[in-house]
């Protein structure tokens, strides 16, 4: 009964359940689980409202590293957006408004919430300036349009409250948001840096390290990884998130280290507690086998001719 999930999980936490459990070409298997993620879906976004509307804002200058990283961060969700949009209008033209629909939320929920936020956020009891904000509050504006058409009253609402309106401006009588050129570059390095970030926490977690205690991390010097920290912004990020000390470069590997692999970058988490040599050889050889398998695995595919004759260049040359 419809109205009974409205009752209990809201219009748009009904709505969400239903579209997000039509996949085109499928039986329909509906689970009020659904509605439930419908549901946190509008906390998630209330949240964030009252994050960005909770800040404080300084008449003065951010830091230079802090307007290295909102440059940055603004220019990956511009361009992250772009790429959502066409991906969005793909699922549009073909009726899967069920990927669509899980595109976007899997877009604002990680990218825009857990990920973008978190890069502008200032620091606990300090303030940020009126350009940091304008540009969080336009790209939450743009995240509002394209949602708005699977979840209309949560989306209007929080649209109506990010800037002071007139009567006769709506979110529902806007236009939709349009598609402009990405930069696969960017969002690729954006990638590294990201999962970097999250080796870097991953490391502090297993090693019971408080959040508060700076680490002191060093990237292996390569061209890679040189013309990855040359993008602005980039070393001062994974600073900020990461919870550095300082970042720097080593031609050599660093003792009494934890050293992991974040795509094609190698770092080293320097550690001051001793280090159980043959439980890391073990984890590293576990690590070492699954790449070599993988590797493997694509080598077998691309010696298979009907294979590399079928796939598509692109897929080829990735």
């Amino acid at each position: 009964d419809a109205l009974l999930l409205i009752e209990q999980f809201g219009a748009d936490g009904m709505r969400f359940g239903v579209l997000s459990s039509s996949p085109a070409g499928g039986d329909l298997k509906f689970d009020t689980k659904l509605c439930e993620n419908g549901r946190n879906f509008c906390n998630k976004l209330w949240n964030a409202l009252r994050l960005i509307k909770g800040w404080n804002i300084t008449e003065g200058t951010l830091s230079e590293s802090q307007a290295k990283i909102n440059s940055l961060a603004g220019d990956w969700m511009h361009h992250r957006i772009s790429g959502i949009l066409v991906e969005i209008e793909s699922n549009f033209k073909t009726y899967r408004l069920s990927e669509a629909l899980v595109t976007v939320y899997s877009f604002i929920w990680d990218d825009f919430c857990s990920w973008y936020l978190e890069m502008i956020k200032p620091k606990y009891g300090e303030a940020t300036d009126q350009a940091t904000v304008d540009a969080a509050v336009e790209i939450f504006e743009k995240l509002m349009l394209i949602l708005h058409p699977f979840m209309p009253f949560i989306t209007e609402e929080i649209w109506q409250q990010l800037r002071e309106r007139d009567q006769s401006t709506a979110c529902i009588i806007s236009s939709y948001p349009t598609p402009s050129s990405t930069d696969a570059g960017l969002l690729s390095n954006m990638e590294r840096i990201k999962d970097a970030i999250s080796k870097i926490r991953e490391v502090r977690n297993n090693r019971g390290l408080k959040m508060s205690e700076l680490l002191e991390v060093f990237i292996l010097d390569s061209a890679q990884s040189r013309e990855l920290f040359q993008l602005a912004g980039a070393n001062e990020l994974v600073v900020k998130l990461g919870n550095l000390g300082y970042l720097e470069f080593t031609s050599v590997e660093i003792e009494n280290s934890v050293a992991f692999l974040a795509q094609t970058e190698q770092y080293f988490v320097k550690l001051e507690q001793k280090i159980d040599i043959e439980e890391e050889r073990e984890k590293l050889t576990k690590e070492l086998n699954y790449f070599t398998g993988f590797v493997a695995s694509i080598e077998k595919k691309l010696s298979n001719e009907k294979f590399v004759n079928g796939a598509p260049p692109a897929v080829i040359d990735n």
